[in-house]
């Protein structure tokens, strides 16, 4: 299913002081608006998405360091003469 205009793909990450209650900064991002893929309980990293004019917000939830958009790229095809 492509992804509507509006909508942002996401990496947040999560500072290691609250690695160990994730499950809980999940729920705040959900409960934001933030459409959750993924998850990473080792490395505080999760990935997911969310309406554009709301992912700014996000850096408010207590525990998110960083986000980073995703970006999506395409690459040529095989037999293009550009590789």
């Amino acid at each position: 299913m492509p992804e509507q205009e509006d909508t942002v793909n996401l990496q947040i990450a999560v500072d290691d002081d609250h690695i160990d209650r994730l499950d809980e900064v999940v729920r705040r991002l959900k409960d934001a608006g933030m459409r959750v893929e993924y998850q990473g309980s080792i490395t505080g990293v999760v990935t997911g998405s969310i309406a554009a004019d709301k992912y700014e917000g996000l850096r408010d939830i207590e525990g998110v360091v960083g986000i980073e958009r995703s970006h999506d790229y395409q690459l040529p095809p095989p037999d293009s003469p550009i590789q």
